[in-house]
């Protein structure tokens, strides 16, 4: 019986249990340096389409200021509605017409 438990704790089986030990934490040294670099790079082009997304909600917002001023409905009732001002000289195209 005392010849083999001393079998089992040999120096090489040792060895053995810590080289493999080790590879599976290199391995998930790895993995989890390539998880990081996914994130990274996901990081970057998720903040750069929050970057524009904010570019685009400033436009917006400047817009929905533009629309409630009195520049904005005179220019609307030119331009959709065919409103001249008195001083306004309106121009009819021959061609037009057909």
């Amino acid at each position: 019986m005392q010849k083999q438990q001393n079998a089992r704790l040999k120096p090489r089986h040792i060895l053995l249990c810590c080289v493999i030990g080790l590879a599976v934490l290199f391995g998930m040294a790895i993995s989890q340096h390539n998880k990081l670099l996914e994130i990274a790079a996901e990081h970057t082009r998720l903040k750069a389409q929050y970057d524009a997304l904010l570019l685009e909600e400033e436009r917006v917002m400047r817009m929905l200021e533009y629309v409630h001023t009195d520049e904005y409905l005179k220019q609307y009732a030119r331009e959709r509605l065919g409103y001249l001002e008195p001083e306004d000289y309106k121009f009819y195209r021959e061609d037009a017409a057909e």
